[in-house]
């Protein structure tokens, strides 16, 4: 069964309105310093959903039609964003700049998208792009922001200076590169880096932490499912055979 144009468009438009909105408290959390990567257009944990409206209609298909729904959608999906961008500048007065230039582009891109409803046809790909563009720029400079803010709570906690790659200490130490950058930033949660120093080499010494780290889970791991004990009725058959209950 097809959908009529009116209901595409308010299918898309109250999709892209609800998704925008947990970004909106996400990014209000300013203890959460990677909550940058949600302004990503492509994150999708963020704006991949909320862009949609903009994605389908500006750059791939178009339609026409308006009524009392659709222009509501059209208003609630323009305040969401200014509530978005309101957070990122509350959470760091620095990027204001670019909040400026990010809302000016959205702004630009939802007129387009208005005008595109109007008339049915019409192309929006410089509006978008150029909204991809400044949104992008604002996560990365928010992200810059967050690693500089980090490095600085870092004065005084004793680490040692390594020039390995993420991606290398991950393939060393079996662990992400997610995990790596995460204890380099912040050494003071679980194990310190590993030192590095003419007497072990970056190799040995990656190896070695991810196995003392692996360690230290499997401990936790343990100790947490000593305190809460699985009832029998729920291990499966594999492990009561492995363990002599079956």
């Amino acid at each position: 069964m097809s959908h009529s144009p009116f209901q595409i468009i308010i299918d898309t438009l109250d999709l892209s309105v609800n998704a925008i909105k947990p970004v909106v408290e996400a990014m209000k959390v300013t203890a959460n310093t990677a909550r940058h990567q949600l302004l990503l257009p492509d994150s999708e944990q963020g704006l991949q959903e909320p862009l949609f409206a903009y994605t389908l209609f500006l750059t791939e298909n178009t339609l026409s039609g308006h009524n009392r729904t659709i222009k509501q959608l059209l208003a609630d999906y323009n305040n969401q964003w200014s509530f978005l961008f309101d957070a990122v500048r509350d959470g760091d007065k620095t990027l204001e700049p670019l909040v400026k230039k990010a809302r000016a582009a959205q702004k630009a891109a939802h007129a387009r998208l208005r005008a595109i409803l109007d008339s049915g046809n019409g192309d929006g790909r410089t509006e978008y792009e150029a909204l991809t563009a400044a949104l992008t720029a604002l996560s990365e400079q928010m992200g810059e922001n967050a690693r500089a803010a980090a490095a600085r709570s870092r004065k005084g906690i004793p680490h040692h200076h390594t020039k390995v790659k993420a991606w290398q200490a991950a393939m060393w130490s079996g662990f992400s590169v997610s995990t790596i950058r995460r204890y380099k930033i912040h050494p003071k949660y679980g194990l310190p880096p590993p030192p590095l120093n003419d007497t072990i080499g970056p190799e040995a010494a990656f190896r070695t932490w991810g196995d003392q780290l692996r360690a230290k889970k499997a401990a936790a791991s343990e100790a947490s499912a000593k305190d809460h004990a699985i009832p029998l009725s729920c291990v499966g058959k594999k492990e009561k055979v492995r363990h002599g209950l079956a």
